[in-house]
C-alpha cells in the first residue's frame, strides 16, 4: 500500500475564521482605471504544523502598493520552532 500523503491546510482561513472567498484583507491591488482589490495569494502548510501557527499577517498597502514596490502585498506566516 502506498504511503498516505500529508494533509495540507490554508492557515490564513483557520487563523482568521474567514471562509475562502470571504477574506477581508486584500493581497492584490489592481491599478489604473477600474482599480479593484482581491485576496488571491494563499499559503499552505501541512496539517501537523497547524499547532505551531502563531500569527498570519497581510502586508500593508502603504508599505508595498503606495511605495510602488509591487501590486501584491506579502502574506506572512509566523510559526513557532516546536
Amino acid at each position: 500500500m502506498p504511503p498516505t500523503a500529508p494533509a495540507w491546510s490554508a492557515p490564513t482561513h483557520r487563523h482568521t475564521g474567514q471562509a475562502q472567498g470571504d477574506e477581508t484583507a486584500p493581497t492584490l491591488y489592481w491599478r489604473g482605471a477600474g482599480a479593484k482589490t482581491f485576496h488571491i495569494d494563499y499559503a499552505f502548510i501541512p496539517d501537523q504544523w497547524l499547532p505551531r501557527l502563531e500569527n498570519v499577517t497581510v502586508g500593508s498597502s502603504p508599505d508595498w502598493i503606495e511605495s510602488g514596490l509591487s501590486d501584491h502585498v506579502p502574506l506572512v506566516l509566523d510559526l513557532s520552532d516546536t
